[in-house]
């Protein structure tokens, strides 16, 4: 991200004086020359300032220019710079910092609400946007949920930037207009994983689709970063039918570890959360093993643990006691009893007793050869929340004891 230029600040009565910009790991700033003075830095990840890119275009000069402006207008600098370095400042802040959105950005379909799949008019590229109106512009409650979602996973994927892995979403770029911000994201053609389930393809490679997953997990947790919302939902195939080509995605509820005590502490989806997360104020990454655990579950038997959609209640007390039907998994406990150890283990109602994503990886079950045979089942879609999943309420209830497993 490392990169220098010179350009022009355009003053009011339109005179020019010499800037230099920098960009770095922390984000741009602008100099004066004559004084070596700065007059703007802008921070990586920020919404508080706007660039516009290319607002005019000098094809004599070869120069175009950058507006800066913040959210709130009281500040507004242009500058001349030569198009070549604009092109690279442009290359190298998108997806760090908030750029204008642009009018060659079509909106082709809708898949929910406030989710859009954009085309960049003129070729094939498509990305999906998530959007939210700013909160001086809309009060409703959902909007503002959505709002600081949003902001959270744009500063999650911004940070992952600099800790890349192939199998996290990536994020493209992160764009406003005078009413809403957006985030833009890569465009995955295969859809989610509960999909590819639902089109009861018993050929899914269900050791492939784990050590993937819990790879990404394993780096997330390596950098203090929980996910807090694993489910099939949220994992997406780059290439339809193809999980090889998977990402994890929708990161509107994850933080830091520091975090947890601070931001939407009881937060997921009922039927995937670890029960200690309904219940402490206090957690840590244990809490997506758990998670990790329901889809594996998912994976092998086409079943939900614990129970239907169409009784959101019981499903929910039967999670929060991690009270699940063993039965589910009595052809796995034959044919495959290394899946069926491990499945365990992750879904342990004690954290502490459940491995680490990088115990989970060292497990038997990765080292075999496996042919599998599932009964034909439809798989009973567990969704309670929109693609931008909200934080879900739980009422504290007592819950009741689970069978122990040996």
């Amino acid at each position: 991200m490392l990169f220098n230029c010179l350009g022009y600040l355009i003053a009011n009565d339109q005179s020019k004086h010499e800037v230099s910009l920098n960009t770095s790991p922390l984000g741009l700033t602008i100099k004066m020359t004559s004084t070596d003075s700065q007059i703007a830095f802008i921070p990586r990840g920020t919404i508080d300032s706007v660039l516009t890119w290319f607002r005019s275009i000098n094809e004599v000069n070869k120069t175009g220019t950058m507006d800066l402006e913040s959210i709130d207008r009281n500040i507004k600098v242009t500058i001349d710079i030569e198009l070549k370095n604009l092109q690279n400042l442009e290359r190298l802040l998108r997806g760090k910092v908030l750029f204008k959105r642009r009018p060659c950005f079509k909106r082709i379909n809708r898949i929910a609400n406030n989710i859009f799949i954009l085309q960049i008019e003129g070729t094939n590229n498509l990305m999906v946007e998530k959007m939210a109106y700013f909160p001086h512009v809309c009060y409703d409650t959902s909007n503002l949920t959505r709002f600081e979602q949003i902001k959270q996973e744009q500063m999650i994927l911004n940070n992952l930037r600099d800790h890349p892995h192939p199998n996290i979403i990536q994020l493209e770029e992160i764009s406003c207009d005078d009413t809403s911000l957006s985030i833009l994201l890569e465009f995955c053609a295969g859809g989610d994983l509960l999909k590819v389930l639902n089109q009861k393809n018993n050929e899914i490679n269900h050791q492939l689709v784990m050590k993937k997953l819990l790879n990404v997990v394993q780096h997330l947790h390596s950098l203090d970063i929980l996910h807090r919302d694993i489910k099939l939902q949220n994992v997406l195939l780059r290439i339809p039918n193809d999980v090889s080509s998977l990402v994890l995605a929708d990161f509107g509820l994850a933080c830091h570890k520091s975090q947890i005590p601070y931001y939407n502490t009881r937060c997921g989806t009922p039927g995937y959360t670890a029960p200690e997360v309904f219940t402490q104020s206090i957690y840590d990454a244990k809490a997506d093993i758990f998670s990790c655990g329901v889809m594996f579950f998912n994976l092998l038997t086409l079943k939900n643990p614990f129970g239907s959609s169409r009784n959101p209640q019981a499903l929910l007390q039967k999670n929060m006691a991690v009270d699940y039907d063993l039965t589910h998994l009595d052809i796995i406990k034959t044919q495959n009893p290394y899946a069926y150890d491990l499945v365990l283990q992750m879904l342990q109602k004690d954290p502490k007793l459940r491995p680490s994503a990088t115990q989970c990886l060292q497990h038997p079950f990765f080292n075999q050869i496996i042919v599998e045979q599932k009964e034909d089942s439809t798989f009973d879609n567990i969704q309670f929340n929109n693609p931008i999943h909200q934080a879900v309420k739980i009422n504290q209830t007592k819950p009741h004891q689970m069978p122990q497993f040996k």
